[in-house]
């Protein structure tokens, strides 16, 4: 059985430093290999390969300063 366990990641140094521990090998290969010039995007955010990343605008993004964050790692 696996475990589907939220991990919140505080900031970035955090995510970098235990980037082998959340995702397997074979996750990391996908990621690696994803093109991110070729996106699905809808009302909840913009998604990379086939759901494995997604992601959407901060809270404070605006139309002048938009900024996206992840926020959902699908590992299937």
């Amino acid at each position: 059985m696996v475990n589907h366990k939220t991990i919140i990641v505080k900031n970035e140094k955090a995510f970098i430093a235990n980037y082998k521990k959340y995702f397997s090998r074979v996750y990391r290969d996908k990621f690696e290999k994803m093109a991110c010039y070729n996106m699905f995007s809808n009302h909840a955010g913009a998604m990379m390969g086939r759901g494995e990343v997604w992601m959407s605008h901060t809270l404070i993004s605006t139309a002048d300063n938009y900024e996206y964050c992840i926020t959902a790692f699908n590992v299937f």
